[in-house]
């Protein structure tokens, strides 16, 4: 089933497919970068990304957010990144490569299976390395004095 689009194709805001932003600064890059995401495909203005970014966002954040008067995504998105010291005060935005000219990226290798619990990490090698003792030997050795 596709989610439900405004005239513009981007999900509408109550839509579980919407990116949502509700303060969590962990979360930002990855909204920022869905938002544009979206909208890439569908040739909006950065002007139009800066609107649903902002639509996208809870009330609180959103106040935030529209000190904002430019209309360029990125500077809107460090602007965002400012508000929230503990994303660092190195950390930049920078625009998605567009859908057009990314590079195709090769498929994933199916994974790995993982060795068996208690199996060497080279179990070819298992033989040459010496296996360390699980306990320090004790030594047998008392001297007990009686009155």
């Amino acid at each position: 089933m596709n989610a439900p689009v405004d005239s513009f194709g981007m999900p509408l805001r109550t839509c579980s497919a919407a990116p949502r932003f509700g303060g969590d600064y962990t979360q930002l890059v990855n909204f920022l970068e869905s938002v544009e995401r979206l909208a890439q495909p569908l040739g909006l203005s950065d002007k139009e990304i800066i609107k649903y970014a902002l639509k996208y966002t809870a009330p609180n954040e959103r106040e935030l957010f529209q000190y904002y008067e430019g209309n360029d995504y990125e500077e809107f998105a460090n602007s965002a990144l400012f508000m929230y010291p503990e994303c660092g005060t190195k950390r930049r935005y920078t625009r998605l490569p567009s859908v057009q000219s990314a590079i195709p990226l090769p498929p994933l290798e199916a994974p790995h299976e993982a060795p068996p619990v208690g199996a060497p990490q080279q179990p070819e090698r298992a033989l040459e390395e010496p296996v360390a003792a699980t306990m320090a030997p004790v030594h047998k050795t008392c001297f007990l004095r009686f009155p």
